[in-house]
């Protein structure tokens, strides 16, 4: 799921710009919404607040995407919640004294 969201300044609220359910979150399919938003309804953000989501980040630097160069911002809740994740991963063994990857 793909939610993309903006910020109207004279409301002071958030608003639901595009939902998209995807199968896949690759590079080709997020970049393909995203162009479609900036050509067919002038989508040219100031600001970009994203997750750890390497396809995402990788569709966003793009060079032809934005007209602007947009500010990307990476989410310090996503951060902390893929560090978890990360950390739950990792198997002391305390045989070996060693960290493995799992």
């Amino acid at each position: 799921m793909l939610t993309i969201k903006g910020f109207n300044y004279e409301e002071n609220k958030s608003v639901l710009c595009a939902l998209a359910c995807l199968i896949y979150e690759d590079e080709k399919s997020l970049f393909y919404i995203i162009k479609y938003l900036v050509d067919f309804f002038d989508f040219k953000p100031e600001i970009i607040i994203t997750d750890f989501s390497l396809s995402l980040n990788k569709t966003l630097q793009y060079k032809n995407l934005f007209e602007t160069n947009p500010k990307i911002i990476k989410c310090f809740f996503h951060f902390s919640q893929a560090l978890q994740k990360k950390i739950a991963n990792l198997k002391f063994n305390k045989k070996n004294k060693k960290i493995i990857l799992y």
